[in-house]
This record gives C-alpha cells, sequence and structure tokens, in this order.
C-alpha cells in the first residue's frame, strides 16, 4: 500500500497518465489524417474521456502535494477510467456484432453548453456511422487494444484511488 501512496502522489505518475493520453490521441489524430480512417461517433466519445485523462494527468501533477485535490484527481481518474472502459467496450461491441442498443448516430450527443465537436471539428467531428476499426498491428484492432487499456486504467486508478483513501494526513 505504502508504494502505491508513493507512485499516486508522485508527478511522474500524473505525468505518465497525461503523456500517455496524448500519445493515444496522437494515435488516433494519425490513423485520421494520414491513413485515412475517419472517426465513428463512439471514436469521438473515446477521444472526450481520452482528454479528460490528458486534463486530470496534468491536473493531478501540479496539486498531487494537497491531499484533498489529490484525493478529487484520484476519483475523476476512476470516473474517467469507467467512463473510458464503457466506451471501449461498446465499441468493440460495434466491432464484434455484439446486440448492443444499436445507437449509433452521426452526432456525439454532446450538450450546446460542451459543444467540442462544433469547437474543435479537426479533433472531435464524427465522421462516419460505427463500424469496424483499423488494425493496430498484429491483427489486433484499434477497439481491442482501447478495451485492454481501459481495463488497466480502471484496474490502476482504483488501486491508486484507495491508497490515497488509505494515507494518513
Amino acid at each position: 500500500m505504502k508504494l502505491l501512496q508513493q507512485i499516486n502522489s508522485s508527478i511522474f505518475y500524473w505525468l505518465v497518465m497525461a503523456v500517455g493520453a496524448i500519445g493515444l490521441e496522437g494515435v488516433a489524430l494519425y490513423y485520421q489524417y494520414v491513413i485515412g480512417e475517419e472517426p465513428c461517433v463512439v471514436c469521438i466519445q473515446v477521444r472526450i474521456w481520452i482528454m479528460a485523462y490528458i486534463i486530470i494527468g496534468f491536473f493531478g501533477s501540479a496539486i498531487r502535494e494537497n491531499l484533498i485535490a489529490l484525493r478529487s484527481m484520484n476519483v475523476l481518474g476512476v470516473i474517467t477510467s469507467v467512463g473510458l472502459f464503457e466506451r471501449s467496450y461498446y465499441l468493440l461491441g460495434v466491432e464484434r456484432l455484439w446486440d448492443l442498443d444499436g445507437s449509433c448516430d452521426m452526432t456525439a450527443g454532446l450538450p450546446w453548453w460542451f459543444d467540442l465537436e462544433k469547437w474543435f471539428p479537426a479533433i472531435f467531428e464524427v465522421k462516419m456511422p460505427c463500424g469496424f476499426t483499423p488494425y493496430i498491428f498484429f491483427k489486433i484492432s484499434m477497439a481491442e487494444i482501447l478495451f485492454a487499456i481501459s481495463i488497466s486504467a480502471v484496474l490502476a486508478t482504483l488501486a491508486l484511488t484507495v491508497s490515497a483513501f488509505t494515507r494518513r494526513k
């Protein structure tokens, strides 16, 4: 538990979260603009959750010395990882043709006051309906990789959040 507490309060953990998320966004943009794989609505929703990781990672690195703020960032990290897991699971389900709710339209479904699709169309504009995601390597699809990353993120953020709340002042 002490090791988890040390990791949680280190700048390294929070910057790895932010930089790793920037890397994921970079891969998505590479596939969109270089390879020509247009993003679907669920892909854009995944990008939004990953963008939240970037913000949380940078804020966490800046405020990690304050226990209350650190715990807040941990809770936000768990919420973000669960949101990422849900969207990754849904995307994998669409790709594998599992019987999901079938709601896959051409808008990100964002409210007017948070219209990232309109404000930053180069990153968040939906270009196609849901379907198959491209293979990244060894016949492993982007959806499968995102699903594995999201499971890892849920486990890591939960473990570090528990360590933060068992920490004494």
